[in-house]
């Protein structure tokens, strides 16, 4: 908006009428029935940020004390049974 057409801008905004506070909108038809949730949304962001690498190291832990044990299990040694050599 270039400098001289910013008061007519403005002049506009302020003739205009103030939105409806979130208390006095009506709750009723035209309105989702998730729309309440939308404010408690970055709250979600949240808790995603501290649950999703939790469990990204619980998966790492996990798949890693199997692979160990697997492999202990796997190159035990075994006790061969006699060769018959005729």
């Amino acid at each position: 908006m270039s400098p001289s057409a910013a008061p007519f801008g403005f002049a506009r905004a302020a003739r205009r009428p103030p939105a409806p506070s979130p208390a006095r909108r009506p709750r009723g038809r035209g309105r989702p029935p998730w729309a309440g949730l939308i404010p408690l949304l970055p709250y979600l962001t949240v808790a995603v940020a501290v649950v999703v690498p939790l469990a990204a190291v619980l998966y790492l832990v996990t798949t890693t004390a199997w692979t160990v044990l697997e492999q202990a299990v796997l190159r035990r040694p075994q006790e061969s049974a006699p060769v018959d050599v005729r």
